[in-house]
C-alpha cells in the first residue's frame, strides 16, 4: 500500500461499475466499504460524515456528491470517478431500480439515495442523465488542477486494472471483476 494516500473515494453514480471497482480494490488489500446503507442514510439526511470512514481505506457508492467534504476531511486522498455512456447507463439503472425490492427498509434507503442523486425519487431519463452528466462535470472541474488526485474510469475501458494500479501506485496482477452484468442487458 501507498502510505501517502489517506483514503480512496469511489464517487461515480450507481451502475457505473462501483461494485466491481470496490471488489477489485478489496482484492488489492484495501478495505473499501460499499453501499453501507446506514452510513449513507445518515450522511444524506444529516450531512454527517460518520466515524466509520475513519476505520476503513475508503468508500464506494455512498454519498458521492459529498466528494468536496471528503477531500477536506481526508486530505491526500484519491478519488475515482466511474463513468459510463449515458444511454446504456440509463437502461442499467432503470432495470436495477425497478427490480423487486427485498424489504421496506431497502426501499426507504434507495429512495433517500435517489432523492440525493436526482432531486426526486423516480427520475425520468432526461433528469437522470442530466444529473449524472452534471456530477461528472462538477467533479472534473473541481479536480481540474489536481489531476493526480482524480482518476476518470470508464466502465467499458478494458485497461481498468492497469489504470487503477498506476493511479494508486500499487503492484497487482489481480484480474478485474465484472458484477451486475444482468442490469446491462435491459431492453426497456
Amino acid at each position: 500500500m501507498n502510505d501517502v494516500i489517506n483514503k480512496i473515494f469511489c464517487i461515480g453514480y450507481p451502475k457505473t461499475g462501483s461494485t466491481s471497482l470496490c471488489e477489485y480494490l478489496n482484492s488489492c488489500g484495501y478495505k473499501i466499504l460499499h453501499d453501507e446503507h446506514e452510513i449513507f442514510k445518515t450522511m444524506y439526511i444529516d450531512g454527517v460524515i460518520r466515524d466509520e470512514l475513519d476505520n476503513c481505506d475508503g468508500i464506494s457508492n455512498m454519498a458521492v456528491k459529498f466528494f468536496r467534504d471528503y477531500d477536506i476531511r481526508y486530505p491526500n486522498s484519491k478519488f475515482i470517478l466511474t463513468v459510463r455512456d449515458a444511454k446504456s447507463w440509463w437502461k442499467s439503472i432503470s432495470a436495477w431500480r425497478h427490480k423487486e425490492p427485498s424489504s421496506i427498509k431497502t426501499t426507504e434507503i434507495y429512495n433517500i439515495h435517489y432523492r440525493a442523486l436526482f432531486n426526486c425519487t423516480f427520475p425520468n431519463m432526461n433528469q437522470a442523465i442530466y444529473s449524472m452528466t452534471l456530477h461528472t462535470q462538477i467533479v472534473s472541474d473541481y479536480f481540474k488542477y489536481r489531476e493526480d488526485d482524480l482518476l476518470l474510469l470508464d466502465v467499458n475501458d478494458n485497461n481498468k486494472a492497469q489504470k487503477i494500479n498506476k493511479f494508486l501506485n500499487i503492484d497487482s496482477n489481480t484480474k478485474y471483476p465484472y458484477h451486475n452484468v444482468q442490469f446491462n442487458t435491459y431492453k426497456g
